[in-house]
């Protein structure tokens, strides 16, 4: 695994007219980690990708690879001269290429002989060495993206940048497909970012992810880090379902933390948990079973609440009333401006 660089963007900024998508990012891709960039439709994720390819210029800012400028406000590296791979929702495969052929495309500089053994390697570690000489047409889905990920990976970049690249698979495939594109990404040390709107398929596939709201990255970490501390309910109820309300809406003693009359008290459905000891009680309004797991809705007071339990005790019946408690590990205490309503 050779020794490759980091892909950085220090307050980087864009803006089309007044309209300012991309406002003052910093951003740090490191070798051999996938970070999700992840965020509403609109929030600058597509265009901070195309200022780190090179398809779009900065206003602010600066872009490195390494020690190498890549963007700044008087310099744009253009994008066929960054070695930086490109795989989009849109295969982009050459119809009348097999898929070797395909591959060897962007092999500039190597023999023949040379470019069909990177080819035939890629399509190997991607699963294809049985389908390198299909042609498009004869390839599933999956197969295509993963020819159009070796593509990217054949001429050796030095960062990969994927712009939903697995949204327009089957969704039974989507997640293996992805496994072994970004398993290969990896083996490949390289910087990678993977943009995405699906956060529940980023939180299991990447190693990292980065939120991004109104142009601005409003918290990045590894999965874990984020969905059990995240920086406002947004950013909570982005990682997974949760309810918000204000401290004062709820009945005494369900919060299980300090928290002003005025503060936002925001907890994932699994910390809402059944407790015969409980002094707050609940009436069950409906509930369902889904295999695995139940679904439980509550009313305490007026209150609606809503409970995803794992399976091991007996499911609460509609009309019975139930001891409730919320686990203090998913339960969330912000300041009362914090951001809670989508834009």
């Amino acid at each position: 695994m050779s020794a490759q660089s980091e892909l950085t963007a220090r307050g980087v900024s864009k803006a089309y007219g007044d309209a300012v998508i991309v406002d003052g990012v910093d951003l740090t891709l490191q070798p051999g980690r996938v970070v999700a960039l992840l965020g509403a439709s609109g929030a600058g994720k597509s265009t901070l990708l195309r200022l780190l390819a090179g398809l779009e210029a900065v206003d602010a800012g600066e872009i490195r690879i390494g020690d190498r400028i890549l963007s700044r406000p008087d310099k744009t590296v253009p994008a066929e001269k960054r070695r930086t791979g490109l795989i989009f929702q849109d295969f982009a495969l050459f119809p009348h290429m097999t898929a070797a052929e395909n591959v060897r495309f962007g092999l500039t500089g190597t023999s023949k002989a040379a470019g069909q053994q990177t080819a035939r390697t890629w399509l190997s570690r991607l699963g294809l060495a049985d389908r390198a000489n299909a042609y498009p047409h004869q390839l599933s889905g999956g197969e295509q993206q993963r020819v159009a990920i070796a593509r990217a990976l054949a001429p050796a970049p030095e960062a990969i940048l994927m712009d939903e690249p697995f949204s327009g698979l089957d969704p039974a495939l989507r997640g293996e497909v992805a496994e072994i594109a970004l398993s290969a990404i990896r083996e490949a040390n390289v910087p990678a970012l993977l943009v995405s709107h699906d956060a529940i398929a980023a939180m299991e596939t990447a190693d990292e992810l980065a939120i991004m709201r109104a142009g601005r990255i409003v918290q990045s970490g590894t999965p874990q880090a984020i969905y059990d501390a995240p920086a406002d309910p947004l950013i909570a109820a982005a990682l997974g379902s949760a309810q918000t309300f204000r401290a004062s809406e709820l009945p005494d003693g369900l919060c299980p933390h300090t928290a002003p009359a005025d503060a936002l008290v925001t907890f994932r459905d699994e910390a809402v948990q059944i407790d015969p000891e409980s002094p707050v009680r609940a009436q069950v309004v409906r509930s369902v079973c889904l295999g695995p797991s139940f679904r439980v809705w509550m009313d305490i007071g007026g209150i609606q609440l809503m409970a995803h339990m794992a399976r091991g005790t007996p499911l609460p019946q509609p009309g019975e009333t139930v001891g409730v408690r919320l686990d203090p590990a998913l339960t969330f205490v912000f300041a009362g401006n914090a951001a809670h309503t989508p834009v």
